[in-house]
């Protein structure tokens, strides 16, 4: 009956090493889907930082999309400032969903001020900053919009 769909309803990355509790340095970080699995990414100049992750999500079984619009997507981009906005519409009665993200800077390691993605209205907008907010960054949003699915009479 097709694939559920995996939505990601909550995140958290933490340093578990020597200076666990202390700031760190970041590449690239992010989440995403393949397959059935989830893929974590956490990247740094020397890659001896151990990390530890929770991920809480959602799934939507494929035998209960029947009643359901679903649709797809990416969005992606390279910007040169800590926060890029994007048109990206939701569909009338319908939710946005955030399934997977990348966020990587084109200039090795920095100190994270700011990391996000939020919806308002009718924008995607993602913050990958640093202190001084000018780096550029590569990033990616795999998302979803689930609602009702309407039928319309003859």
């Amino acid at each position: 009956m097709g694939e559920p769909l995996i939505a990601l309803t909550g995140f958290r990355l933490f340093f578990t090493g020597v200076g666990g509790n202390s700031d760190h340095n970041l590449d690239q970080i992010g989440i995403r889907l393949e397959g059935d699995e989830f893929v974590v990414t956490m990247r740094d100049k020397n890659g001896d930082d151990p990390f530890g992750y929770l991920v809480d999500f959602v799934v939507i079984p494929a035998t209960s999309m029947g009643g359901l619009n679903v649709s797809t997507g990416t969005e992606e981009g390279t910007d040169a400032i800590a926060v890029d906005t994007h048109p990206l519409s939701t569909p009338s009665h319908s939710e946005f969903l955030l399934v997977g993200w990348q966020f990587n800077f084109e200039k090795g390691d920095h100190k994270i001020r700011d990391l996000g993605i939020f919806r308002r209205a009718d924008d995607l907008t993602v913050i990958y900053g640093n202190s001084a907010g000018n780096d550029s960054f590569d990033w990616r949003v795999d998302w979803a919009h689930v609602g009702p699915m309407v039928i319309a009479p003859e």
